[in-house]
């Protein structure tokens, strides 16, 4: 007996679906906020390159930080659901 009728399963699915697949546009938001922040602050500081190559390596690092917490839900979702279709599988 399954704890998810078709909608609920349809639904699921597309919700880690969707997931999965904003992973890139964190990726993508995250560096070029990082890379916009940094050219601003080196035109307000005259300090070619480097507020650049500082906002860079933030918007890498908080690209990193974001992807590793989604996956991490992700995983942590994936684990759930392995473990409620094998307490069906042992149901009688």
């Amino acid at each position: 007996m399954s704890g998810l009728d078709p909608i609920e399963k349809k639904t699921s699915e597309l919700y880690r679906t969707a997931r999965y697949s904003s992973i890139g546009i964190e990726l993508g938001i995250s560096v070029v906020i990082g890379v916009l922040g940094g050219w601003w602050v080196d035109g307000q500081l005259d300090s070619s390159p480097w507020g650049l190559l500082i906002g860079m390596a933030l918007g890498i690092t908080a690209a990193i930080r974001s992807i590793s917490r989604t996956l991490r839900q992700l995983s942590q979702e994936e684990g759930e659901i392995q473990r409620d279709h094998e307490s069906e599988l042992d149901e009688p």
